[in-house]
């Protein structure tokens, strides 16, 4: 009877010291985090990369880095050239006991946009040069996102939201070769995926 309350004690034990450890997660946890997304929104022109830094502090994360798309959209070569940047914030809504994070999020880039003209047989035929259209994009999405740790300090995340683009006025050439201005407004998704690693604290093996 005694070996069996003991044991009772000890498992009682365990498992407040584990649920209060959990709970301090929950409302004192602060770390900083690098992580790298690949994005696809509304703006389009394919997907771009962007390694940014997360600082998370309780239940709020701040996040920031550079925005760099593939060269084929804007140079003859394929190499990742920078051509902007995301902020994002997050509000955590649900932590699990094997620390998965649930979260509100809202993020916003500026980027720069070049785009080839398709429309070859009107430039040559009017003998005009304009080889790219260049504009300054601004998107801002509001949605939902999800942290789960991968072994060690290793975590993934992924993340959709819904929101839209505006861009600086830019030239565009009608059917007769003639120039007029005209800027883009849209709505539409983001979608995103991100790898990352916990740069401080260490002394946690999971995130």
């Amino acid at each position: 009877m005694k070996k069996m309350f003991f044991s009772l004690m000890v498992i009682l034990s365990y498992y407040c010291c584990y649920s209060q450890e959990i709970e301090t997660l929950k409302t004192k946890h602060k770390s900083l985090l690098t992580e790298i997304s690949s994005a696809s929104t509304s703006g389009g022109k394919g997907v771009f990369w962007i390694p940014s830094l997360v600082y998370v502090n309780n239940k709020n994360s701040f996040s920031a880095g550079g925005i760099f798309q593939q060269g084929k959209w804007f140079e003859k070569n394929g190499s990742l050239i920078y051509t902007g940047v995301m902020i994002k914030y997050q509000r955590r809504l649900a932590f699990s006991d094997n620390y998965s994070e649930f979260f509100a999020e809202i993020n916003a880039a500026h980027r720069n946009a070049m785009q080839e003209y398709e429309y070859r047989d009107i430039i040559k035929k009017y003998d005009v040069i304009v080889p790219l259209k260049k504009y300054a994009l601004l998107e801002y999405y509001l949605g939902f996102s999800y942290r789960s740790p991968l072994k060690h300090l290793f975590f993934w995340s992924s993340s959709i939201g819904l929101g839209g683009m505006h861009s600086s006025t830019f030239t565009e050439y009608n059917h007769e070769a003639k120039p007029y201005t005209l800027s883009i407004n849209d709505i539409g998704l983001q979608i995103k995926a991100s790898v990352g690693f916990r740069l401080l604290p260490k002394n946690n093996v999971q995130h």
